[in-house]
């Protein structure tokens, strides 16, 4: 018996199986998407690669507006931004704006505004910072080394743990500010106005605090060795619990700046009781 075979009888019967058929439609299709993807991708980088250019271009001339320099500016930082030679930012205002660990080294913010900003673990060593308000600001754990805060407003800003060694607090108006654990060697603080200041355990080796005002700062723990005192007003303040402070310092601080009634009671009774231990280690009979 003859087997019967049936052959294609045109060109139109020659079928792909329809699995087949539709894993190459498939693949057409997912080329085509990873191929637009692509593409958009790499437009979206040329786009955002652009507008930070132009942001670049905007904070570099101070011919453009306050506000658009500003604008530009905090763009650039959300984008990571770590060169601002040339900047155009002196004077700007950013009060209450958030700059946690951001890369600002010597940056030119001379006159400008940072009220309750945010500068923690900021770097800012050789930021150029005079004549700037700075009150109730956070430059917790941040980077001030060698940065010039000539008559800067601090006033209740924190500088917990912050490095300012070297810096430059020349007549700044620092009351009530916090430099707890703070890295202030070296720092010339000149005229500074550090009423109600707490520098505990901060680190003053070799700063110049001549003719600066301390009047009810707290300076327990802190570290004062080769500090310039000149002239310096330390009413109310808690200088005995101060470490390394020379012999001759003591002995003038004892007498010029002991805790009045307007001290507080706690410190009025520590430092009595600290004199009383002080003479009788110097062999000075203890007054009666």
């Amino acid at each position: 018996m003859r087997a019967h075979i049936k052959m294609p009888t045109g060109p139109g019967e020659a079928q792909i199986p329809s699995s087949k058929r539709n894993y190459v439609i498939l693949a057409g299709c997912l080329a085509c998407l990873i191929f637009c993807c692509v593409t958009l991708f790499t437009l979206n980088r040329s786009r955002e690669s652009a507008a930070l250019e132009h942001a670049f271009w905007i904070v570099g001339h101070a011919s453009y507006a306050a506000p658009q320099r500003q604008e530009a500016f905090l763009q650039l930082i959300a984008a990571g931004n770590r060169e601002w030679r040339g900047a155009q930012v002196a004077a700007l205002h950013f009060d209450g704006v958030a700059f946690p660990q951001v890369f600002l080294k010597e940056i030119d913010f001379t006159g400008g505004s940072f009220c309750r900003s945010v500068f923690a673990r900021a770097q800012l060593g050789g930021a150029k910072l005079a004549n700037t308000d700075l009150s109730d600001s956070d430059f917790s754990e941040g980077d001030l080394a060698g940065a010039n805060l000539f008559k800067a407003q601090l006033a209740r800003a924190h500088f917990r743990q912050a490095s300012l060694r070297g810096a430059v607090l020349e007549q700044v108006a620092a009351s009530n500010a916090v430099f707890l654990g703070a890295e202030l060697g070296e720092a010339q603080c000149l005229m500074g106005n550090f009423s109600g200041a707490n520098f505990t355990s901060a680190n003053l080796t070799g700063a110049s605090l001549e003719a600066a005002v301390l009047r009810g700062a707290n300076l327990t723990f802190a570290l004062m060795v080769g500090v310039d005192l000149k002239d310096a007003d330390l009413t109310d303040a808690n200088w005995w619990r101060a470490r390394q402070l020379t012999s001759s310092q003591i002995n003038w601080l004892a007498k010029r700046f002991p805790p009045s009634r307007n001290a507080p009671k706690g410190w009025q009774d520590d430092f009595a009781e600290w004199q009383t231990v002080y003479q009788k280690a110097i062999g000075v009979e203890p007054e009666k």
